[in-house]
């Protein structure tokens, strides 16, 4: 008969010391997005390349100016709304590789990496379009010796001084 008592008061003492400590929920994080508690305010989860606004703009002959890429990068809150962060924005451009679970192929050599530092707010008030609120850059088109591709995959990723890292990828083509 102890022996009952004694177990029936131990289950008691671990039921109450779990109701004691309570149970919180641990958002878990990923390199694409991250979770932010409420106190921490609001803060970039997420980064996305607009792909309906971002396109290749071909070489002009008449300009003579040489093709670019139209960038449109949002960063978003928590909440899904957009935001403005200081940080820095890293772009790398890819060969693309039709019907691949990964689009990206090579990296170009050639304007294949181009960075954006807007840790600054005049840097970072440059490149805002709070138009569409998105941030908007103009990417140099890689230089290939076929001429300019039609369709590169891009990747952006965003880093702050906090250690926050975003990511997204876009495959980019050019408007007819």
């Amino acid at each position: 008969m102890n022996s009952y008592y004694i177990s029936r008061f131990l289950v008691y003492v671990i039921i109450f010391t779990y109701s004691l400590g309570g149970c919180q929920h641990i958002p878990l994080s990923s390199k694409k997005e991250v979770a932010i508690r409420p106190e921490q305010g609001f803060q970039p989860t997420k980064v996305i390349l607009q792909a309906s606004f971002t396109h290749i703009v071909p070489k002009q002959t008449k300009a003579n100016q040489a093709g670019q890429i139209e960038t449109y990068v949002r960063l978003t809150d928590q909440f899904g709304d957009s935001l403005k962060a200081l940080g820095r924005f890293h772009f790398e451009l890819f060969e693309y590789r039709q019907a691949a679970s990964d689009p990206r192929g090579r990296r170009f050599s050639i304007n294949g990496v181009q960075k954006f530092d807007l840790t600054e707010i005049n840097a970072n008030q440059q490149h805002w379009d709070s138009i569409t609120g998105n941030y908007r850059f103009t990417l140099k088109l890689p230089g290939v010796p076929d001429g300019p591709p039609k369709t590169v995959a891009m990747q952006v990723t965003f880093s702050a001084d906090s250690g926050l890292r975003l990511e997204g990828i876009l495959v980019v083509a050019q408007r007819k």
